[in-house]
């Protein structure tokens, strides 16, 4: 599973090759874009799974950084979904990166948002797009 969408203090997370989601082509995202696309059996790609987990912690999206960017710039690596907050000390002994790409593991994930002191929730399965969905 990889890192593929950021809303609020959900990280969304895919099997698919290629994740789309609505407007994931337009910026700013935070006033676009929608979660990924659940895979349908109508769908010409392979089937893939969608799973959500809860975090918190000490970070910025490129929303709370101000940048008008959409989900695809971010996914193709031109920007990363999650940085340490500018406020932010790094942990003492810490020595990894202080931004998570797109296209991260789950457990890359968990390991980056523990490691700088948020907490990661229990995954779940992301609710489908009929649910929720205005």
């Amino acid at each position: 599973m990889k890192l593929c969408y950021i809303e609020g203090p959900w990280a969304y997370f895919t099997t698919a090759k290629r994740q789309w989601g609505d407007d994931w082509n337009d910026a700013p995202y935070e006033h676009n874009a929608g979660r990924p696309y659940d895979w349908r059996e109508s769908s010409t790609e392979e089937p893939y799974t969608i799973r959500s987990v809860a975090f918190d912690g000490p970070f910025q999206t490129p929303a709370a950084l101000g940048l008008s960017v959409s989900v695809q710039d971010i996914n193709e690596g031109r920007f990363a979904w999650l940085t340490l907050d500018r406020f932010e000390r790094v942990p003492e002994g810490y020595s990894g990166a202080t931004a998570l790409m797109g296209g991260a593991s789950l457990e890359e994930f968990c390991r980056f948002v523990e490691a700088l002191g948020g907490t990661v929730y229990e995954p779940r399965a992301a609710a489908s797009t009929e649910e929720g969905r205005e």
